[in-house]
């Protein structure tokens, strides 16, 4: 009996674990199918044999997929997904290039609820060739809650281009509704303005959006003024009409510096160009730097302690300056226009026009009237004097007190600096360094957290002549030494100012 008791024990014993076993394997399968789910994307009806010409990476790893039939000789540039036809289910508009032209073209498809699928209803020939100079979105221009297809850009001779279209459906067959047709040898921008509160709540109507442009004054080709028009939306005609025109004045150019700066050649305006340009305000808080990098195809724009990098990616003459499409370093899809006209041999007046897809008001904080930050040894002016290391830091000590651009107060004393402000503490040496017709002034802090860093070359700046140079005004270009080379890093330029007792 003994036995038999320990057997059937044992069974017991041997069935549970079994069950235990077989238990923790099956919950254990059932939890591991369950998280491996796969998410299955609808394939559009081209999908297969040219489905290469139906995707296209934008950056990085982003892949967009139209869901547009697509033919073989069409390239997908980009995709916009918005309700155009105001039917309560998203549609597509695709921004393609094809083999036969060279301009971009949109290709419209709208959601066909009874096919479920995207039909090709409308093709939009386009007047832009560069895709860096090109953007499009859907927006409410008029504010009745209807989504406009709106795309800008420049054609090949240098000239905005607005156009905007409502997508609708009349007696069964969709027509596009051109509702603005703008074309300015300037630059084009919408004034987007805030909406009462009661136009996102409920259907009541907002206020329509004005389109301005800028040109110059066709009628007085020798005039520097720019006429600058304004276009509202009209309902009775159903498309943007010019309300009203401002003649923005300009300042006349002498006439030889005007030949050769507008000489119709852009090497000779961007080389105009390249530099720094300061636009001052109230306060240091309000001045704003723009730094044309002509070699580096980049514009540097510079506010208190912001800094925007933008690429410089096309260029057009008009007559009185240059426009220039440009996008941001990190974000591609920021896009950035610069309208820029001569004023005189030293200044230049800058206006800003970001993507139609960017909330765009109609005063910028970079536009203004800028000139330029002329350094007199940085140019290698032979008809200047090269001032050597020793006179800027002999003029550092006379003054003794010196700020930069957000209040930090520097004091320089006999070879030791004292730097205090805000949020920063330093103190050190500094020693002057003659590198040919360079002057440098090098600092050797003795905190760990360093308001200078390494060496700097020395530069008064100038409004004038470049013989008529600033004492109380120093920028300061940091600036990398080695044995056999010199050249400026690229860190941003740092600009003091001497302290008046």
């Amino acid at each position: 009996m003994k036995k038999q008791f320990v057997v059937v024990v044992f069974v017991i014993v041997a069935s549970v674990l079994a069950f235990v076993l077989v238990s923790r394997h099956y919950f254990n399968t059932n939890q591991k199918q369950m998280t491996s789910a796969k998410t299955v994307i609808p394939q559009s009806e081209s999908t297969g044999e040219h489905s290469s010409s139906n995707s296209s990476i934008i950056k990085d790893d982003a892949v967009i997929e139209s869901l547009i039939p697509l033919t073989p000789d069409e390239t997908l540039i980009n995709i916009v997904s918005m309700d155009f036809n105001n039917d309560g289910y998203e549609d597509q508009v695709n921004a393609i290039k094809t083999a036969e032209s060279p301009y971009l073209q949109l290709l419209v498809g709208l959601y066909d609820v009874k096919k479920y699928q995207y039909t090709r209803v409308a093709q939009i020939a386009t007047r832009v060739t560069q895709v860096k100079t090109f953007s499009y979105t859907g927006m409410d221009l008029v504010g009745d809650h209807r989504t406009a297809l709106v795309y800008q850009g420049f054609d090949q001779g240098g000239n905005a281009i607005l156009q905007a279209y409502f997508i609708e459906t009349a007696n069964g067959k969709v027509v596009l509704h051109q509702i603005a047709d703008l074309l300015s040898n300037g630059s084009i921008y919408i004034e987007q303005v805030e909406r009462d509160e009661s136009y996102d709540q409920s259907l009541a109507r907002g206020v329509s959006f004005a389109i301005w442009s800028y040109s110059s004054d066709e009628a007085n080709p020798n005039s520097p003024d720019q006429i600058q028009t304004c276009w509202e939306w009209n309902p009775s005609q159903k498309k943007y009409v010019q309300t009203r025109q401002v003649r923005v004045k300009g300042s006349y150019v002498e006439a030889k510096e005007l030949s050769g700066i507008l000489d119709g050649t852009v090497d000779s305006f961007t080389g105009f160009l390249d530099g720094l340009w300061y636009k001052t305000g109230k306060t240091s808080e309000d001045s704003r730097y723009v730094f044309f990098d002509r070699y580096g195809k980049q514009i540097i724009f510079l506010m208190g302690d912001d800094e925007e990098v933008y690429n410089w990616q096309n260029n057009s003459l008009h007559y009185r300056g240059m426009y220039i499409s440009s996008t941001n370093f990190e974000i591609d899809t920021l896009q950035r226009n610069v309208n820029i006209s001569l004023l005189s041999s030293s200044e230049i007046r800058i206006i800003i026009h970001d993507a139609v897809n960017m909330v765009i008001n109609e005063e910028n904080v970079w536009n203004g009237e800028y000139k330029k930050m002329k350094f007199s040894s940085a140019f290698y002016d032979k008809a200047v004097p090269v001032k050597a290391a020793d006179e800027y830091i002999k003029n550092f000590d006379e003054k003794k007190v010196w700020k930069s651009s957000d209040g930090t107060e520097i004091l320089f004393e006999n070879g030791i600096y004292n730097v205090s402000g805000d949020n920063v503490t330093d103190k050190g040496e500094y020693i002057p360094l003659q590198i040919a017709e360079k002057s440098f002034i090098q600092f050797r802090s003795e905190t760990s957290t360093p308001f200078f860093s390494g060496s700097y070359l020395i530069v008064y700046s100038s409004d004038g002549s470049p013989s008529e140079t600033d004492k109380n005004r120093v920028v300061l270009q940091p600036y990398i030494i080695k044995a056999t080379e010199s050249y400026p890093s690229d860190s941003r330029p740092l600009i003091i100012s001497h302290v008046q007792q």
